[in-house]
């Protein structure tokens, strides 16, 4: 008898603080979840555009860069923005119009567009690296993190 009621009243506790668990009010978004342009004409999240600041920001104070590598460095910043929360290229009534291979073709032009823009951040930044001295070199080395391998 004691065992069936241990059961029953850890049954009973468990689903109360279930209830609990799910009436609890989902943590609100940022006050400041707005979104904004950048200067190529996508639109990112205004604090992922702050943190972005932020970090390059860091990144220019930690290299100390010279005014000599100042021209380097704002171009590289210009091909480093800050990412965009862009959505699909259309809008889901006209893609559920698009035939398979109309949509096939639609992904192969955004991966297009997506290894270009990887390859200007990759250009940029081997052309920056390149005028830095060995010191910033380091520094740069321990401030970017590593790639994702791939799978």
């Amino acid at each position: 008898m004691k065992r069936t009621s241990f059961r029953l009243l850890l049954a009973v506790l468990l689903a109360a603080f279930g209830v609990v668990a799910f009436a609890q009010t989902p943590t609100p978004a940022p006050a400041n979840e707005t979104w904004a342009r950048s200067g190529d004409g996508r639109t990112a999240p205004v604090w992922w555009q702050q943190h972005h600041a932020s970090r390059m920001n860091s990144l220019k104070a930690a290299l100390k860069i010279t005014p000599e590598q100042e021209s380097a460095w704002n171009t590289y910043a210009e091909a480093m923005p800050p990412r965009t929360g862009q959505g699909p290229l259309v809008s889901r009534a006209e893609l559920d119009k698009l035939t398979t291979p109309e949509r096939i073709d639609l992904i192969e032009q955004r991966r297009a567009e997506r290894i270009g823009q990887m390859n200007l951040r990759i250009d940029a930044t081997k052309a920056f690296y390149a005028q830095l001295t060995p010191e910033q070199q380091r520094i740069f080395d321990a401030q970017m993190p590593p790639p994702v391998p791939a799978q």
